[in-house]
Parts: structure tokens; C-alpha cells; sequence
């Protein structure tokens, strides 16, 4: 049963209370008017007494209390509503309880720093209440200050001659933003409830040439004088306004069309409530208004209509080549004209060097390309001497390395935009997404790569407004009329700041142009450079083969196509190859461009694996040797193109490729487009099924594929009908350890398979030119398939990079098929140990969840009261939810303990943590889910962050307590700094009697005192503080520690003695 003791009084002087209670109080710390009761049941003689009295001391303790939960909230005085702190301490239910004679609270509040200080006196005649429960006492109707820090600490009474038996906590009353004291009247005249529910509503007057927008809010109580701002980069325009008794209120602004050179207008309206007063929470909104552009047009007929409006905002994806620094300011002014005349969202490398950075260039350029492809919006290719020189380069020309692109952080983007983008390209049905143009004056036609000469190309700026109407899907020549958009037109366009700056970027590359006539062979290529200095670089990498669309296209392009593939459908892609003598499993962009572009090559097959690795080579993997790397990192799923076979008259030479007998000795599961079309491919399956490999056909059909086409004439042994068949055949096999492996042989995409028959008759003549050359062995393969792309023009390449990519997303999908299959059938394992009683948990994790929000801006610094450009996206965290995540994903099945909110948030993040065994989460109601939101520079600087963690201190004793049998049976019990220092208390001493191993994580430097604070941190057995927090530690513990600043955030592995612990060497905590 609890006690419930509670201090209340009116809003009096606190000399008044100290009269008529004998309390001391200060002006700061105040309690409410009730009159204070601290009778229970079988507690004796309970009063109030003041601190100064003198006390008894003793030469022992006769029990120490101990924490309960604390609670804030608002109630209702005589005037108004006041925000309230109620803290609650426990007896000890052991015999020594017998001796008190009462308690005595301390509070310290820690802004001014103010003290409040009463006593409890009382006899107990027993060791439990008559409920048979902890005695119980709480002190109630503290008024506190909403964002103050309380220093509370207890103390039994009578007090120890020596040693500190106080316990002690710090507790944090949250700020007005929180629901729970929102409605008390100190956070309404802060402005904590306003929401002022803007709204604008604009108009054009054509005549006059003007804008008109009407701001209308709702008014606050305690608010009587607002300022509505609204501005942009050219005008910054205000209005303050009184309330005087409305409700709601309207304010009008009127701009000159001619003013807005840009799309955006920023909203902003600071109320001047009575106690934040200039520094209250400004609202903020932004206003588009580029649908009120008009189009004016002129017409042979004069009834037509005058004009009509750009109803959407459009987006453009910009391609192009950084020739030269002053042609890269032109593509910059461009794009600036875009956005801020034209009103369209410009997407260009350099403008998403954040998101770009985490990407990589390939899914960055994938990623924008998906979205374009599924909208209306549109990519504009802008084409210069580097697009055509770097596209000659992928069809076999002299490579050519940009001097830009050298010292750029992101280098070369143009070839694997064109890799990526002239596929797509040739096989649209239209070509409505692409645009393509140059600027006339300093670029030609002759600078437009081939296969774009099927379309349209716009010389700008001449033609740039019927860019622009392709741009907005509209037409701009019509019958009886041409319409055009104002201040587009080459006459026109650099009347306006963004324009004018454009004209004047392209007017000084043409004058630069005219003073170096070969500026393009003189400045950007590196080519005769990087020869001369060849000889110079130790370069041991696979032979770089450039034929037709170039080996380079399909070697680092195609790679990271690949990947990107991969990780679309749910997978980790893991690129095999040798650098230097390692076996790489998963390969950087880096490693990738530096595998493609270097000039001799090695082929890794298993047998040339010692060889390469112990001279320190380079090289890419054969079938063979990827499917060894694959299994030793226990991947089991391996993608390809085609695999190797016996070759043609194999049956004399004895030429059958490494592949096949690797298939039957390794248990991977190789999927790909069949056996090459070259090779023998009766014989090569006769072969797989000596040496025991299961083959399948995946699809409808038991056909097996011939690489380029769907058929060879001959039949798989089985087949499997989508990725959850596939998954339980290479499941089955790899649960019998038969050691060999599975082949699936995925059909070439249907579009593609119409080629089949062209290429197989080249492949038919290259064979035979190959024999007659007396081609043979290794060169054979490269020789076939260089002839073949000849005599195809090319097809043959489109053909095996559609398989490959074909390849790789069936792969993926059988991957995460297979990934589901082997979870369930570990789960299945543990069917017997998850039925047992969650009693027998042999690891506990007791802490926070929290749903993370994080805003990265795409500026080196944030600029606070405006909005940034970035980008934001959300995770789920919680130091103990991750510990308790990491421990089911290395197949344990440890209880997790915390508690969130009955919401949204907590729908997600429960949903996310299927995998884990969350039975020990309490999900509250009028409880929001911690939250946690970080804004961060394009850097990673923290440059603010914002936390809603108060649901943590719903992890009480109380509730923890209920899981004491699982405790009790666990052999790890993990804390983190989240919970309350009361939880942490009862943990560690459950722990210490049964002696369970506890490891506490003490998420900052402020949380990792909390067991400290008590006799709790003997119970410890492991700590993994960094040095910040290790530094704290020994201070709670009255360590000599040296002040300054700690440097290191680097994790600390601290193993607990008993009840000792190591003092930290003076060097580690640095001054």
C-alpha cells in the first residue's frame, strides 16, 4: 500500500509556509494548498518536521530507501493551472526498517539553484505494510518549472555518522512542449497549445501586373501582437498587426509580377506571448506561386484567348559533361535559370552531393531515373566535345580522363549516366522523357552522340523556350497560333537576374574559345599524360578490352547496374575480385573503376588463385573461383551471365572449364543464362550430371537456355516456377550436405530472345574463324565473343547485358526467397526452446526504443529560421532495442523490455521488430513513443537535436519486477543509460543475489552515472562506456579524474571486480 504523503498549498508567500508548517522553502520551489497527511495504515505518529531541527545521529544505518517512479503533471490551484512533480521512495523490506524513525527529502533546483527541504517522522512496527508490501511515501504537489533539472535525494533517518546513505537523482521536468503539461498556464503564455492554422489564398491582376496574398491565422490567448513576414531571396516584406479581441485575423500583401524572379515566397508569423515575448516560436509556411506564371501567346485569330496558365512544376534531371570550369558555370546558371525563372526543380549532381555521396553514382543516376520514368517529368541531356568524346570512348575510341572529373570528389559522372540511360533510351517507345540540347555558341550538332540524332536537338538559348514547352508537356505550335511563354524567348531571357547571369557565363566561354581555338584538346584530356605516365604506376589489373560499346561499359557500368539491381529487390550484392593479391567479397565504386580501367588483365580461375594471391596480382574471377569466395564467406547464392562447359570437340582436346567441376564440389547455387552458346552444351550437362549437380530450368518449361536463347534442344533435369520453388530446391540441397552445388539456368528475356537466331550463326562463323586461326584455350572465349558483337553490330552486347540483368534480379529475388526459407526453418529449430516458458530467456535487454528522425542539409551549415534544402529520412533506434536486434539477428532470442506509446510510431517499429521477442514491451495509452530528431550538416556535423524520451521513465521497477522469473533464469542481463536509475537499482540487486552477469551501455556522459549514484555498479559485470562516460564514472565514484575536455568517443570495454573498479590512467582523459 502506498503513502500517499502529499504537501499542498496555496500560491502564499513562502514565509507563510514556513509560519504555519515549519518548512524551508525558498521563492523558487513552492507546493500547493492541501494539508498534508502522512497517515497510513500501521504507520505511527507521522508529522512534518523542519530540516534545521537537530537530528539524531547514529553509528550505523539502519536501512537505506530506495527509488520509485517519478511523475509530472498539471493541476488546478485556486487561480490556475500549474505544472506538478510527485517523487516516490521506497523502505527497504528488510529488518533494519524497524530502527527508523523517518525520512528526509532534499530537492535542489539546479537553474536557480533554490532548495526545498522536509522531513517525514514516523515509527514502523513492521518490515512490510499491512498489504504486505514496501512501506511507500511520495511527495506530491511540488510546482515545478517546466525544461528545470531537480537534484532530489533521500535519506532514512536516523542518519549514519560516516559515509553518504543518501539516494540521489536527477530529474529532468520536460519542457512545454510536452502533452503532459501543456495546459498548465506557464506554457500558455509561452505559446505552447497555439496552432495558428495558416492559410493563403492568392491572386494576379493582370492588367496591373500585380500578385495579391491574403495570410489568414487564428490569434492566441496570451498573444496580442503578431508579425507576418513573407520574403525571398529579392524582398523581404512585414506587417505587424493587433489582435484587438478577433479571433482570427487576415493580412494582405501585394507584389509587382515583375518582383518574382523566383518560385518560392517564405511565411513566417511570430506571436509576442507574455513570457517568451521576442523570443517565441515563429510558424512558417511556403508559398509556391509559379502556377500564377502566365503564357501569353500570340494569334492570327483575335477571339483566341490570351494566354493560359503553368498549372504543375515540373522536374528535370540534367546530364551533361564538365569540360571546363567556365562551361560548368554555364550548366550551373542554367539550372539557376530553371528554378528561378521557369519555376522547375533542377536535379544535378552537384547540386546532391549529400545524397550522391551515400548512394553512390550509380543509384543516385538509377534512383532519379526510376522516379522520371514513372511521371511526367523529364531529362535533359546536354551535349559538348567531353559527351562525344567519352561516348566514343565506350564504342572502342582512346579513353579520356577530364581534368574536372579528376579533381572532382565525384568524379566521372557522364559515362555511367550514359550507361545507364542509352539502353533505356534506344528501347523507348517514345522519347517524350528525353531532351536533348547544346549551347550553339559554344558547342555544335557534331557533339551529339550518335544514337540521339533520332530526335529532336535544341540549340540554346535560341530555342530554349520550345525546350521549355517540352518540357511542361504542352504544345507550343498549334493550329492558327503559336503560343509563347514571357520572358523565354533569346531576346528575352536575360532581362531577368538568373538570365542575365546565364548570358553572361555562356558570352565569357566563347570569348575564352576564341583566344584558345583548341581549348577542348589543349585543357580537359589527361590521355597522353596518363600514358607517358604508365610505366611510372604499378598497375596489376584485369586487360581492358574495348570492343565496339567497349568492355568497359559492361565491366564497371554493367557491375554496378548490377548492384543496384541487387539492392532494388531486397538483397546485398557482394561483387567478387582480386586486388593485389586479396580476395575481395563486396567491391567499392573505387575498386570497381579501378578493375575496369586498368590495362592488363589477369582471369582468376581456382587454379590461379595461389599463383595471383602470392605474387600480389590483380584480377576478376572466373565462375570457379567467385563460386570459392562465395562459399567461404558463407553467401549462398552466386549470379552470373553463363558459365563455363566443355568445349566444342571437347571429347578430343579434354577442354572443359573449371566451372563444372567446382559445381560439383561446392554447395552454392550458381544462377545464370545457361551454358554458353559457344561450347558443347549436350556434353557439358552430361558432365554436371556425372559430377552430381542438380540442373533446373527456371520457368515454365523444362528448355534448358542456350545463353542468347531461351532453347538449346536440350532439357534440364527439373524446373521451378518463381523464387519461393527455387528457394526450397537450393534449401533442400544445401540441408543434405551433398557438397555440390545447384545450377538454375534463367531464360533470356523474351524482347531479347528474337536476336537469338542472328546470333547463333555468328557464333557458328566466329567458331569456325577461330579454328582456322588456331585460336585455342583461354583466348578462345574472348576471341568468340568479340567476333560475335561484330558480326551482330552490337546486339549480342545489348543481349548479354539484358541476361545479366535479368540474371541478377531473378537472383536476388531466389536470395531473399531463400533468406525467408532459412529463417523459418531456424525458427522451426527452436520450436521446442520458444514453447518453453519465457522463464527460461537466457539473456534479458532492459531499455529504450526510440523512432529516429534524421535531416541532413546540403549546405556545409544549417541557417536557422529558414528552411534548409536536405533531405530527411527515418530509422528505428533505442540503445536497447538495437543491443536486443543485434542479439536475434545472431540467432539468440533474448526478452526485450521497454515500453512505447499507443501509436503510429509504435505500430512501425513493433512491425519492424517482428524478428525479435518483444512480449516484454508495454505499449501505454496517452503515451507518445520516444522519438528523437537530429538535423545534421551535409558533413554529418550535429548541428541540433531534439528528443522526446520521457516514455523511458515508464520502464519502472514496478513493471521490470513483473519479468523477475525470467531474471532470474538469465545467464546476461543488458541495461542501458535510458531507463531509470530505481530499475537500474532493482536489476543490479536481483543480480547481485543470484549473481547474473549485467552489462550496462550508458548512452551519454550524464545517463552513465546513474548506477553510481548508489551501491548498484557493484553488481556489474561489463560496461562499454567511451571515454567521455568512463571519465564521468570515476568522478561519481570520487576517483581523482583530470578535468577537461575528452577527446575520444571511442568505446571502452570495462570489466566490474566485485566491488572494485580500476581508476582511469591520468593520460586517457585528456586536458
Amino acid at each position: 500500500m502506498k503513502s500517499n504523503f502529499c504537501l499542498s498549498y496555496t500560491n502564499t508567500h513562502p514565509s507563510d509556509m514556513v509560519a504555519a508548517y515549519g518548512l524551508t522553502v525558498t521563492s523558487s520551489l513552492w507546493i500547493l494548498n492541501k494539508h498534508p497527511d502522512c497517515s497510513q495504515p500501521g504507520l505511527a505518529n507521522c508529522k512534518i518536521n523542519n530540516c534545521s531541527d537537530k537530528r539524531v545521529v547514529v553509528q550505523l544505518a539502519p536501512t537505506g530507501p530506495e527509488w520509485g517512479p517519478e511523475h509530472v503533471g498539471v493541476t488546478t490551484d485556486e487561480h490556475r493551472t500549474v505544472p506538478i512533480l510527485k517523487v516516490i521512495w521506497n523502505l527497504k523490506s528488510d529488518g533494519g526498517v524497524l530502527d527508523l524513525h523517518g525520512s528526509e527529502i532534499n530537492i535542489l533546483d539546479e537553474s536557480t539553484n533554490q532548495t526545498m527541504c522536509v522531513q517525514f517522522s514516523f515509527n514502523v512496527s513492521e518490515q512490510l505494510n499491512p498489504d504486505r508490501t514496501r512501506w511507500t511515501f511520495s511527495f506530491d504537489g511540488v510546482v515545478a518549472e517546466p525544461g528545470h533539472t531537480y537534484v532530489v535525494s533521500v535519506v532514512n533517518l536516523p542518519e549514519p555518522k560516516s559515509g553518504d546513505y543518501r539516494i540521489r537523482k536527477q530529474i529532468t521536468f520536460p519542457g512545454c512542449g510536452d502533452s503532459r503539461i501543456q495546459t498548465a498556464q506557464i506554457c500558455l503564455e509561452n505559446g505552447s497549445m497555439w496552432e495558428p492554422h495558416m492559410t493563403t489564398a492568392m491572386s494576379v491582376d493582370k492588367e496591373q501586373g500585380k500578385l495579391f496574398v491574403v495570410v489568414s491565422f487564428e490569434t492566441a490567448q496570451y498573444s496580442e501582437i503578431y508579425q507576418v513576414s513573407i520574403r525571398n531571396q529579392d524582398f523581404h516584406y512585414s506587417k505587424n498587426i493587433s489582435k484587438e479581441n478577433g479571433a482570427s485575423l487576415n493580412v494582405t500583401f501585394e507584389f509587382g509580377l515583375q518582383q518574382l524572379s523566383q518560385c518560392e515566397m517564405f511565411l513566417s508569423i511570430q506571436p509576442f506571448f507574455i513570457r517568451c515575448k521576442n523570443d517565441c516560436r515563429r510558424h512558417k509556411d511556403i508559398i509556391n506561386y509559379c502556377p500564377y506564371s502566365v503564357i501569353k501567346s500570340s494569334s492570327a485569330a483575335k477571339d483566341q484567348p490570351e494566354g493560359f496558365q503553368v498549372r504543375e512544376r515540373k522536374r528535370v534531371l540534367v546530364i551533361y559533361s564538365v569540360d571546363h570550369p567556365l562551361y560548368k558555370n554555364i550548366v550551373l546558371k542554367l539550372c539557376g535559370f530553371l528554378a528561378a525563372k521557369c519555376g522547375t526543380e533542377v536535379v544535378l549532381d552537384l547540386l546532391d552531393s549529400a545524397r550522391l555521396g551515400v548512394l553512390g553514382r550509380i543509384q543516385w543516376l538509377d534512383w532519379h531515373r526510376e522516379q522520371i520514368e514513372s511521371s511526367s517529368d523529364k531529362i535533359l541531356l546536354l551535349c559538348s566535345p567531353g559527351v562525344q568524346a567519352k561516348w566514343r570512348a565506350m564504342c572502342g575510341d582512346k579513353q579520356v580522363s577530364l581534368r574536372e572529373d579528376v579533381h572532382s570528389l565525384l568524379g566521372d559522372m557522364l559515362t555511367p549516366a550514359l550507361c545507364l540511360l542509352v539502353p533505356h533510351f534506344i528501347q523507348s517507345a517514345s522519347f517524350e522523357k528525353y531532351i536533348v540540347a547544346y549551347f550553339d555558341d559554344v558547342c555544335s550538332e557534331e557533339d551529339v552522340p550518335s544514337p540521339f540524332n533520332i530526335t529532336v536537338r535544341y540549340k540554346l538559348m535560341k530555342k530554349f523556350e520550345e525546350l521549355f514547352f517540352r518540357i511542361l508537356d504542352t504544345e507550343m505550335y498549334e493550329p492558327g497560333r503559336v503560343n509563347h511563354i514571357a520572358g523565354l524567348s533569346e531576346d528575352e531571357y536575360h532581362q531577368c537576374p538568373s538570365g542575365r547571369d546565364l548570358h553572361d557565363a555562356i558570352e565569357a566561354f566563347h570569348a575564352y574559345q576564341l583566344e584558345h581555338p583548341q581549348w577542348f584538346e589543349g585543357f580537359p584530356t589527361q590521355s597522353k599524360q596518363n600514358e607517358e605516365n604508365a610505366e611510372e604506376r604499378p598497375c596489376t589489373c584485369p586487360e581492358k578490352r574495348n570492343h565496339n560499346l567497349s568492355e568497359h561499359m559492361v565491366q564497371e557500368c554493367t557491375a554496378q547496374e548490377v548492384e543496384a539491381i541487387v539492392r532494388a529487390e531486397g538483397a546485398t550484392p557482394a561483387t567478387v575480385g582480386v586486388i593485389e593479391g586479396k580476395v575481395h567479397v563486396g567491391l567499392s565504386s573505387e575498386e570497381l573503376d579501378h578493375l575496369a580501367h586498368c590495362k592488363s588483365s589477369l582471369k582468376v580461375s581456382r587454379r590461379d588463385l595461389p599463383h595471383v594471391i602470392s605474387k600480389g596480382l590483380t584480377g576478376g574471377t572466373t565462375v570457379s573461383a567467385t563460386m570459392i569466395a562465395a562459399h567461404r564467406a558463407g553467401i549462398p547464392v552466386f549470379v552470373t551471365g553463363g558459365i563455363g562447359g566443355v568445349h566444342r570437340d571437347g571429347e578430343n582436346s579434354l577442354d572443359i572449364s573449371a566451372d563444372l567441376t567446382e559445381l560439383g564440389r561446392t554447395p552454392i547455387a550458381v544462377i545464370s543464362a545457361g551454358v554458353k552458346s559457344i561450347l558443347d552444351i549436350g556434353r557439358t550437362l552430361e558432365f554436371l550430371e556425372t559430377h552430381g549437380v542438380c540442373v533446373a530450368t527456371y520457368g515454365k518449361s523444362k528448355n534448358f537456355p542456350a545463353f542468347f536463347s531461351p532453347q538449346s534442344g536440350f532439357t534440364s533435369s527439373c524446373q521451378v516456377d518463381n523464387p519461393a520453388e527455387a528457394a526450397k530446391l537450393i534449401a533442400s540441397t544445401l540441408s543434405l550436405g551433398l557438397q555440390s552445388g545447384v545450377l538454375l539456368a534463367v531464360p533470356i528475356p523474351e524482347e531479347h530472345a528474337a536476336a537469338g537466331q542472328q546470333i547463333e550463326e555468328a557464333v557458328q562463323a566466329a567458331v569456325t574463324e577461330a579454328s582456322a586461326k588456331a585460336i585455342t584455350g583461354r583466348d578462345v572465349t574472348p576471341f568468340i565473343l568479340q567476333k560475335v558483337n561484330e558480326l551482330t553490330e552490337g546486339k549480342s552486347l545489348q543481349a548479354n547485358i539484358a541476361l545479366i540483368h535479368n540474371n541478377a534480379r531473378v537472383g536476388s529475388q531466389i536470395a531473399c526467397a531463400l533468406s525467408k526459407q532459412m529463417n523459418k526453418r531456424k525458427l522451426r529449430s527452436r520450436t521446442h526452446h520458444s514453447q518453453q516458458s519465457q522463464s527460461e530467456t537466457d539473456i534479458v535487454v532492459i531499455g529504450g526504443i526510440n523512432v529516429d528522425f534524421i535531416a541532413k542539409g546540403k549546405k556545409k551549415t544549417i541557417q536557422f529560421g529558414q528552411t534548409n534544402p536536405g533531405s530527411v529520412c527515418q530509422s528505428f533506434g533505442g540503445v536497447g532495442r538495437n543491443i536486443a536486434d543485434s542479439l536475434s539477428r545472431l540467432g539468440h532470442r533474448p526478452l526485450f523490455i521497454s515500453a512505447v506509446g499507443a501509436d503510429s510510431n509504435s505500430d512501425a517499429v513493433l512491425n519492424y521488430c517482428k524478428h525479435m521477442n518483444t512480449s516484454g514491451v508495454s505499449r501505454l495509452e496517452e503515451q507518445s513513443t520516444a522519438t528523437y530528431c537530429a538535423v545534421i550538416t551535409e558533413s554529418g556535423e550535429l548541428s541540433l537535436g531534439l528528443g522526446d524520451m520521457d516514455i523511458h521513465q515508464q520502464i519502472t521497477e514496478q513493471y521490470v519486477s513483473q519479468f523477475e522469473k525470467q531474471l532470474l533464469s538469465a545467464t546476461l542481463v543488458c541495461l542501458d543509460g535510458n531507463i531509470p536509475a530505481s530499475t537500474i537499482d532493482y536489476v543490479c540487486c536481483v543480480a547481485k543475489k543470484h549473481n547474473i552477469n549485467v552489462w550496462y551501455e550508458p548512452t551519454d556522459s550524464e545517463k552513465a552515472r546513474k548506477p553510481f549514484l548508489s551501491d548498484a555498479w557493484k553488481s556489474l559485470s561489463y560496461s562499454s562506456p567511451n571515454l567521455g562516460e568512463l571519465c564521468t564514472m570515476n568522478k561519481t565514484l570520487g576517483i581523482p579524474t583530470p578535468e577537461g575536455k575528452h577527446k575520444s568517443t571511442e568505446r571502452q570495454k570495462t570489466v566490474f571486480n566485485g566491488s572494485t573498479m580500476s581508476q582511469i590512467p591520468s593520460h586517457e582523459c585528456y586536458n
